[in-house]
């Protein structure tokens, strides 16, 4: 079922299912080079925008509130890969557009933090203020930044002071307490988004848990290591969770 969800013709997939296949069966293994790791088949499809296979197993009652192994859901796939048609698709079948993962982010901002304007227009009139404050740093952790991306959430009054109070990635992620979106561009060296935050207003005083300013990571050498370290570990989470496999 899992290969036949990867190729992704739909009757493949009918006629697994007429001959007894699980709906809601999923990848069994997981592991760094397995882009699919626990994931169910709506996951894959969601992904690959096999749309009508995706239909078909929302048609046999595939739950398409199922979570994969980093408690994921169909929709939060759907829209890293913008795949606008299954995000209406499974909204349409019951999907919680405000689902979050493990780290505690909904779809929305998996959305923005892969540029995917098209689903974060999508999925915007589900998400709660929270989540699209959230959304703005966790664009910057993930380094994907992108000038037009962060106009995007600025002009849905995304917060640009809002600080980081708590981390579910690690230790030394949690070391970064208090950061902003300036400061997260500035240690992701997007710096076409520390433009637009500056032309918006950010405020240049604020400090992190560590007593420091986005100026000051800017100026620090010792923080070239903090940046590649923070973003050599967002990278990895991601690529566990939602990799692209190019």
């Amino acid at each position: 079922m899992c290969f036949a969800a990867l190729d992704g013709r739909p009757l493949l997939l009918a006629a697994l299912l007429d001959n007894g296949a699980d709906v809601n069966d999923r990848v069994t293994q997981q592991s760094s080079s397995n882009t699919f790791g626990l994931c169910p088949l709506v996951h894959i499809c969601a992904f690959l925008s096999h749309n009508e296979a995706l239909q078909l197993l929302i048609d046999r009652k595939a739950d398409v509130k199922a979570r994969d192994g980093y408690s994921t859901t169909a929709l939060a796939w759907a829209g890293f890969s913008d795949n606008v048609a299954g995000i209406h698709a499974l909204i349409a079948a019951g999907a919680d557009p405000t689902m979050l993962d493990m780290i505690g982010y909904a779809p929305f901002a998996l959305a923005s933090s892969a540029g995917a304007i098209s689903s974060m227009t999508a999925l915007l009139p589900y998400t709660p203020r929270q989540q699209i404050d959230k959304s703005l740093l966790f664009t910057m952790l993930q380094g994907g930044g992108s000038a037009e991306v962060v106009s995007t959430l600025v002009a849905l009054d995304a917060d640009v002071n809002h600080q980081l109070n708590e981390s579910k990635l690690s230790a030394y992620a949690y070391h970064y307490e208090g950061l902003t979106p300036l400061m997260c561009s500035v240690l992701t060296s997007s710096y076409e988004a520390t433009a637009v935050l500056l032309g918006v207003g950010a405020r240049t005083d604020l400090r992190n848990a560590r007593g420091k300013t986005a100026l000051d990571l800017a100026r620090d050498p010792v923080f070239v290591k903090a940046r590649q370290e923070l973003v050599r570990e967002v990278a990895e989470f991601i690529d566990q969770e939602v990799s692209v496999a190019m």
